[in-house]
Parts: C-alpha cells; sequence; structure tokens
C-alpha cells in the first residue's frame, strides 16, 4: 500500500484530510471511502480514484468493496437543553398569587369596615359642631339679655350672630355625606332662655339630614347634643320653647303652657 497521505474529496465536494495509509484504511472499514471515492495525494497533488491505490480494499479478485458511502461525516454538537423553571421560582410564584389574592380578599372584608368608621367620625365631629352651635346661643343669650339671636331658622341665619363665639366657620356646615344644612327652630327667634320651659327637649339646631342607620344630630336649648332616630328628631324640631315636655314624651307635648 502506499506510503502518501491523501486529502479524500467527499460527495458534497469538499476536502477532508490529508489522512495517512492507516487513517484511510480504518474509514474505508468505516464505509467513508469507497473505491469510487477520489483521492488527492498531498505530496504531489495527483488525483486518483480510490480503488487504484493498492491493498486499500484488500488483496485478490475476490475481495469484496464495502458500501458506498459519502464523505467522512461529523455531526455538529447539539445545543445543551435547557431545564425547566426553577423551582424556587415555582414557589415565588405560587406565594405572589396568593399574597395577591390575600390581599384582595383582606381589603374587602375591610373596606366596609373602615367605610363605617368613616362615617361614624364624620357623625362624631357633626355632633361635636351641633354642641358648640348650642353654647354659643347659650353664650350670646348670657350676653343680651337672656334672649338667643333673632334670627335662629338655621345655623347660617344665626352665623353672624354666633360667630363670634365659635370662631370657627365650619362649624356651621353640615358635615353630612348626603348634604342637607344645619336647621334651627325658628319658634326661638328672640327667645328668652329663662323662658323656655323644657330646655333639655326643645331642640335649637339640627342636621336636616339622615345620617346611617336612620339617625338625626340635634343640639338642645340646654347646650346637651345627642343622636336619636330621625323619625323622632322630625317629631321634636319645632317644639314650641312655651309648652312644657315632660322627660320621655316624644311625641305629644303637655297641654300646660306659658301664660
Amino acid at each position: 500500500m502506499a506510503e502518501g497521505r491523501f486529502f479524500v474529496v467527499g460527495s458534497d465536494g469538499k476536502q477532508y484530510g490529508p489522512v495517512d495509509p492507516i487513517t484511510l484504511r480504518k474509514w474505508v472499514s468505516e464505509g467513508r471511502v469507497n473505491p469510487q471515492t477520489d483521492l488527492i495525494e498531498e505530496a504531489t497533488g495527483a488525483s486518483c480514484k480510490a480503488s487504484s491505490i493498492e491493498g486499500l480494499f484488500g488483496v485478490g479478485p475476490n475481495s469484496t468493496a464495502p458500501p458506498v458511502m459519502g464523505a467522512p461525516s461529523y455531526e455538529a454538537p447539539q445545543p445543551a437543553k435547557r431545564g425547566g423553571m426553577p423551582g424556587w421560582a415555582i414557589v415565588l410564584i405560587i406565594l405572589t398569587v396568593f399574597g395577591v389574592c390575600g390581599v384582595s380578599i383582606l381589603a374587602a372584608i375591610l373596606f366596609p369596615v373602615f367605610q363605617q368608621a368613616r362615617r361614624s367620625a364624620q357623625a362624631t365631629v357633626a355632633l361635636s359642631n351641633l354642641k358648640q352651635l348650642g353654647l354659643a346661643g347659650i353664650m350670646y343669650a348670657g350676653d343680651y339679655d337672656d334672649r338667643l339671636p333673632l334670627s335662629m331658622e338655621s345655623a347660617h341665619a344665626a352665623k353672624s350672630a354666633l360667630f363670634p363665639y365659635t370662631k370657627n366657620a365650619s362649624v356651621f356646615e353640615t358635615k353630612n355625606p348626603k348634604g342637607g344644612e344645619i336647621l334651627g327652630n325658628k319658634k326661638l327667634n328672640g327667645f328668652k332662655m329663662s323662658k323656655i320651659l323644657s330646655p333639655a327637649d326643645v331642640p335649637m339646631f339640627y342636621d336636616s339630614m339622615m345620617w346611617p342607620n336612620n339617625r338625626g344630630l340635634v343640639v338642645y336649648t340646654d347646650g346637651h347634643a345627642k343622636r336619636l332616630d330621625f323619625g323622632l328628631l322630625q317629631s321634636q324640631k319645632d317644639r314650641d320653647p312655651k309648652v312644657s315636655y315632660p322627660t320621655g314624651t316624644s311625641f305629644v307635648p303637655a297641654t300646660r303652657s306659658m301664660p
């Protein structure tokens, strides 16, 4: 067998090698080189068929050539398969989903509670403002011959007279989210405080609109303010200061009146 080195011309027309005779015989045994494969001698550049190389395909007329194969093939490296999502990432996603759901559920539960607390706080402020108006009316009467302001139909009507005693314009405005205004008992216009027979039962100012839970807010001529049933407030709002209202009577006044 020849001792030189050869380039192998593959079926794709590309040259592989150069390879020595041992490697060339190995390629023959692997089916990479067949008798019709073109070879190019490295030293001389001469081209020949693989079948012309003595001893490459065995000796003797009964030698059997290996099956015809193409040029040496080389498998391209395959990209490494990516693994699935890491376990910690799955756990993080699950915790995030549960966290968002938990916050949403908690907000749905607490929102009505917060709303109720907010309305309760507004009602407390509104009741405090009414009490300030009632005390301002009492102080005004103490400075003006025991008489209340001449205009008691509403907080706005009495504002010019009572503002010096409150120093706070907001007490003359309702805090009710439904709107309305602060109204007064017009039967108290210019009335003497000492002539009111039932100061604890005669309203001075009240909120015109109903608050949550059917409540009404009112301040009486003795200066105390309270929450009560809105229907009951409507029956009391225009009570006559000249009538005596025994404690506990809500709708029917006593018949005794001032002479």
